[in-house]
């Protein structure tokens, strides 16, 4: 796959994902769109979240899904949804591989494949960074223990 056209694609939300957590630092309850190409990091979430999400989170561009299902109801799709607001977004950026987690929806995965788009997850963790803490992570975590420890 070249990484030109490929792009790392989580959709769910961020509560209980500690992948999409992970790459955005943004908690939200409902699902929302994470894209990560090789150049940029990028959130397609709704109008609601928008500001706490640029206030909060650490992505690069932070995008309305409303414009992009106007966009798709421009095309004459009469009721929209994530994944055509998605497609119209990936033709944007001539993405049309995407690497998704092993908890991928899959009736989301069968309409991404039907629109022409190669989708694989990885054999192991989905970042693999993530696997080894920092030092800072590390000390969190030391933090916790002694107040679950103290709690008990």
């Amino acid at each position: 796959m070249s990484t030109a056209n490929t792009a790392h694609l989580i959709i769910a939300d961020s509560e209980t994902n500690a992948d999409l957590y992970y790459a955005t630092h943004f908690s939200a309850p409902d699902a929302f769109i994470f894209l990560k190409t090789s150049t940029e990091t990028v959130l397609l979430i709704s109008d609601l979240e928008l500001d706490r999400a640029r206030s909060q989170s650490r992505v690069d561009t932070i995008l309305p899904l409303s414009h992009y299902i106007e966009k798709a109801k421009k095309t004459g799709i009469e009721t929209p949804n994530m994944g055509h607001a998605l497609n119209l977004f990936l033709q944007e950026k001539g993405i049309r591989h995407l690497q998704v987690p092993r908890t991928f929806p899959i009736s989301l995965a069968d309409e991404l494949r039907s629109q022409g788009y190669a989708l694989a997850f990885p054999d192991g963790a989905f970042w693999p960074e993530r696997e080894i803490k920092t030092p800072d992570e590390i000390e969190y975590i030391r933090q916790v223990q002694r107040h679950t420890e103290k709690a008990m």
